[in-house]
């Protein structure tokens, strides 16, 4: 009797691992089924590039676009063309070409018609942080600016001028010390008047004594040299 029961119990024993063999050997093949899933989505995964016009409303939906003193990509410009010019309209697009360099090109337009174009680049931290480099060139045309005479007490009826401004401008800042600061710049602008589309234009009031250097296409060379002491300690 006690063989029996033996040779029953080893019976069933033996059952139950063939019966449960079949199931484990599944459970392992769909484990390597996912991992290979999964390599195979680790080999073909990449980060997620927005398109330009996610990039936008992102750009657009930032709380700093406004106001950031660093933008990137295209942002609202503010600016004067030229006292008197009356209220303006800008846009400007930033490319950052490396770390801290980039190129900025702006432009504005004020409902007097008058515009102003601008190219400017800046590259610092050149040879171990010691080096900066920028420059910009642009083109300003101011119309109808009133003028009024000479002096502060003229009482000459406003007449009015066309001024076009076309410049180009560039410096290098050296730091031999990183406490010390030797700083070179030089301009270029030429200055062009026109007689004014609006009445009364300044020719028909004013003569060459009266409104110096009129009809003149003055232009003008300029050069600085400075240097700074940058004395800044840390907190504490």
């Amino acid at each position: 009797m006690g063989l029996f029961n033996r040779e029953a119990a080893v019976l069933a024993l033996l059952g139950v691992t063939l019966a449960n063999a079949p199931s484990a050997a599944a459970q392992e093949s769909r484990a390597d089924a996912i991992a290979r899933d999964q390599e195979a989505k680790e080999r073909s995964a990449h980060p997620y590039n927005p398109t330009r016009a996610e990039k936008l409303v992102e750009q657009i939906e930032e709380p700093q676009w406004l106001l950031s003193p660093n933008p990137r990509g295209f942002y609202p410009y503010f600016g004067s063309i030229y006292p008197g010019t009356g209220f303006t309209l800008g846009a400007g697009y930033r490319k950052y070409v490396g770390y801290e360099s980039h190129v900025d090109v702006r432009a504005l337009y004020a409902f007097s018609n008058s515009t102003l174009f601008e190219a400017a680049f800046v590259s610092p931290n050149h040879f171990g942080e010691r080096v900066d480099v920028g420059g910009s060139a642009g083109r300003r045309d101011a119309r109808a600016i009133g003028y009024y005479g000479l002096g502060m007490d003229s009482d000459a009826a406003r007449s009015n001028v066309d001024l076009t401004q076309t410049y180009v401008d560039g410096f290098v800042a050296v730091r031999p010390r990183r406490w010390f600061e030797l700083r070179a710049a030089a301009a270029y602008e030429n200055f062009d008047e026109q007689e004014s589309t609006r009445d009364p234009a300044i020719g028909a009031v004013h003569t060459p004594i009266s409104a110096p250097r009129l009809g003149d296409a003055p232009s003008y060379l300029h050069g600085q040299v400075s240097g700074a002491i940058l004395w800044q300690q840390s907190p504490g």
